[in-house]
């Protein structure tokens, strides 16, 4: 059974922006498969490059994890780094830089560690689902988005993430919902950020065909 309460109460004091990238224009245009194939590797790379900084993020979490949140935790970094080689297969290219968006993730994801574990162990759950509840509402045409749509949808890590939700609705029995406010109001600039400069990407990438 999907975990309730705090985390519900938490998804409500922030449902405007937390639900707004769904309409974003770029997921609009992978639901109709207008996204050019090079925007797309583009998109892919820069997916790369925040599983990379997210993991290092994972990494000191589970430094400070309880030991019966440790098994947990590994898996998830293991998932991560099954995800990345994942991603190189299909088209992932590493000679191109991390963009703005996920430089300023990497400096997000520093910035955490000064936090307590409770707050860290909420915002590590936030990040995952404010990108995957907007990619969970693409149906989309294209065969490789399809793939990574399947990954993430796949058995196993949704039970990763029910657990991960668990592990966040505990966190949040000791804390106050404005205790997360600001870092919560950042992480949905990042968000937003990231879609931009995809979408960016794609009209780019329409001008130079």
């Amino acid at each position: 059974m999907y975990p309730t309460g705090h985390v519900q109460s938490l998804r409500k004091r922030h449902a405007l922006r937390w639900q707004s990238f769904a309409a974003h224009p770029f997921l609009q245009r992978l639901r109709q498969g207008d996204v050019p194939p090079a925007a797309l590797d583009r998109w892919l790379t820069q997916l790369y490059y925040f599983d990379e900084f997210m993991m290092g993020f994972q990494l000191g979490l589970l430094r400070q994890a309880p030991r019966e949140h440790r098994a947990l935790l590994a898996q998830i970094v293991l998932n991560m780094v099954e995800e990345m080689d994942w991603l190189l297969e299909r088209g992932a290219d590493l000679t191109e830089a991390p963009d703005a968006p996920r430089q300023a993730y990497q400096r997000f994801f520093r910035d955490l560690e000064s936090l307590p574990y409770p707050h860290l162990t909420v915002l590590h759950w936030a990040t995952h689902h404010v990108f995957i509840d907007a990619l969970k509402t693409v149906n989309t045409p294209d065969e490789r988005l399809r793939a990574i749509l399947e990954r993430w949808a796949d058995d196993g890590f949704g039970a990763i993430l029910h657990d991960l939700t668990a592990l966040a609705d505990e966190a949040l029995e000791c804390l106050e919902l404005p205790e997360l406010d600001a870092p919560l109001n950042r992480l949905f600039d990042l968000e937003q950020s990231s879609w931009d400069t995809a979408l960016r990407m794609a009209e780019e990438a329409e001008r130079s065909s």
